[in-house]
């Protein structure tokens, strides 16, 4: 997967538990055809929806495996070479390697804060020791990394990162990295399905998000009105579509006060990462088990596990999107 091919709706998929909390394959492998049948231009397998921090490395291998098995090399897939150390970043690249991966997605886990050069270092030594494309992954509500637009611009330059992921709810910062990183033809992605338009529209590459796995159509459309120029019709889209916003936040507010609010925090200039994030994992899953997928609601302790108020508040919201 070179930089050309990155492009398009990515979807993560989560990482489906039977009710012991054991990892259920036959659900995973279910959900990796369900996105490949979509027609999605990817499938991120352990991503923070996949709830990667909270598997051990083997069970992390085993996932990658299910996951390209149940591919049949039908739809590329993007795996997890995020950790908190660089030995094991580069040992999960590898399994990613090993079993037909296009491309590997890294976030670093912070305990103690390195100096930047050292961060650099890192995603180096992964880029060079995986055998793979690597794209940056930035979170820094989760991760604890938090660096400038320019900061990020050094890590495009380095051989083998081919791109990034921005889990940053600001027009402007994506905006930024893209207009840094546009020599080095770096493939910018929204970390929210909900910047997709805005994304495409500044020159990235498209959205990795949960999101798509959900409601894939009404994802595709909006990117596929915006490769053919017809922008009104995809703002448009968009907007509808950010009415599910309540499956990740969990504010159980109408889409009339909750799409508005989005824009406006959308567009708002940068003042650095908000509070952390609360896990939507559970919520997710939820909205998957509604639509008549076979997985269970349950998350990977110590996340918390879906509420009675949360499981109502995604069924009103998939009805009022039209998608149950």
């Amino acid at each position: 997967m070179e930089n050309a091919d990155l492009q398009g709706v990515f979807g993560v998929v989560p990482t489906p538990l039977k009710n012991s909390g054991e990892v259920d394959e036959a659900g995973l492998a279910h959900l990796v055809r369900h996105c490949r049948d979509s027609g999605l231009h990817a499938a991120v397998i352990l991503g923070s929806n996949g709830e990667f921090p909270y598997f051990s490395f083997e069970e992390k291998a085993r996932i990658l495996r299910v996951a390209a098995r149940a591919a049949e090399g039908g739809i590329p897939l993007v795996g997890c070479a995020s950790a908190a150390n660089t030995r094991e970043a580069v040992a999960l690249a590898r399994v990613c390697l090993k079993e037909g991966y296009a491309a590997a997605l890294g976030a670093l886990l912070l305990y103690f804060q390195p100096e930047f050069e050292a961060v650099k270092a890192h995603f180096e030594t992964l880029a060079r020791e995986s055998g793979l494309p690597i794209i940056f992954y930035y979170f820094p509500e989760t991760t604890n990394l938090a660096l400038a637009p320019d900061e990020i611009a050094e890590i495009a330059e380095l051989p083998g990162i081919h791109g990034a992921k921005i889990t940053v709810l600001n027009r402007p910062f994506i905006k930024r990295i893209v207009n840094l990183t546009r020599t080095q033809m770096w493939a910018v992605f929204a970390g929210s399905a909900f910047l997709l338009h805005d994304t495409l529209k500044v020159g990235g590459a498209g959205c990795i998000c949960p999101l798509p796995v959900i409601a894939p159509k009404p994802c595709l459309e909006i990117f596929e009105l915006m490769k053919r120029g017809k922008f009104n019709q995809a703002r448009a889209a968009q907007d509808k579509f950010s009415g599910s916003l309540p499956i990740l936040n969990g504010r159980d507010v109408p889409a009339a006060v909750n799409v508005p609010y989005l824009r406006a925090t959308l567009m708002k200039p940068y003042a650095g990462p908000p509070e952390r994030t609360v896990s939507a994992v559970a919520m997710v899953k939820e909205a998957l088990r509604l639509l008549g997928h076979p997985i269970t609601a349950r998350v990977r302790a110590p996340q918390s596990q879906l509420t009675a108020p949360q499981a109502k508040l995604v069924k009103r919201t998939l009805k009022a999107q039209g998608w149950l």
